[in-house]
């Protein structure tokens, strides 16, 4: 499947710097995305949860990703499954936690992600 830039764009993702909106001088996208599978999940998993927590929707990563849009509540069903979390956002918070990219390290109680501040 084509994806045209400016739709890219309209979704959020530069090309400039590989698909973040983060500086280009940080860690490149299969860096991060290695750091995603070392959680368990499979390359394609460890790419969904990381657009997951880029804030993007279930359309926006069928088109990042060149999948079918039927395709990708299955991958983020199997995160869920893989990872013992029950949302979306509990997804976000294990991706930003794994990366280092969370100001308020999540922890986890009773199998649920709270937030915490730093003592």
């Amino acid at each position: 499947m084509h994806v045209p830039f400016n739709h890219l764009r309209r979704i959020g993702v530069n090309a400039a710097n590989n698909g973040s909106d983060s500086a280009p001088e940080e860690e490149p996208l299969h860096e991060r995305i290695e750091k995603l599978e070392a959680l368990g999940l499979t390359r394609r998993q460890a790419e969904v949860a990381f657009w997951i927590a880029q804030g993007k929707t279930n359309d926006d990563l069928a088109i990042i990703l060149s999948a079918s849009h039927h395709t990708i509540p299955h991958h983020v069903e199997a995160i869920l499954a893989r990872l013992h979390l029950a949302t979306r956002a509990e997804i976000m918070l294990s991706v930003l936690e794994t990366l280092g990219w969370l100001r308020w390290p999540a922890k986890r109680q009773n199998g649920r992600t709270t937030i915490r501040a730093k003592p």
